[in-house]
């Protein structure tokens, strides 16, 4: 996983999240992680639509969690982001005859879709509460 890629903004995020005091701006969690806010915000925004977090606006306004850290699954977050640790399939052009190509193609799908199932069980069970008590609240940065 990126150091910023969309996940790793967003899980370190939520951390940040939860040892706050209260809402915590964009330009503040963009702060802590050397990301331009614009990019907090998005990602934030994808998991407000899957209720993960809430932004309050105005004045003392921010971002907050919605849910307790040990019912944030990873799996949860890469849901809400649409994002996977699996490289996409291959996409073969409606014109390809190639029979190589397409046995090629057939036995990655294959590996592909049982992958994804095991990944997905295996980050469902992966939650925030987990990291959270591998970290010093001292040692944020």
């Amino acid at each position: 996983m990126k150091k910023n890629g969309r996940v790793s903004v967003a899980l370190h995020s939520l951390i940040h999240l939860f040892y706050a005091d209260g809402p915590v701006t964009s330009e503040d969690l963009g702060g802590c992680q050397n990301t331009n806010p614009v990019i907090i915000r998005r990602v934030l925004g994808e998991l407000e639509q899957a209720r993960v977090v809430s932004s309050e606006k105005g004045h003392g306004g921010g971002w907050v969690l919605l849910k307790k850290p040990k019912d944030i699954s990873f799996q949860e977050v890469f849901e809400a982001l649409d994002e996977s640790l699996l490289p996409p399939p291959i996409v073969l052009d409606d014109d390809e005859h190639c029979l190589i190509m397409r046995s090629i193609s057939g036995a990655m799908d294959e590996f592909l879709e049982e992958a994804e199932v095991l990944l997905a069980k295996k980050l469902s069970r992966l939650n925030l509460k987990q990291i959270i008590e591998k970290i010093q609240p001292g040692d944020l940065a």
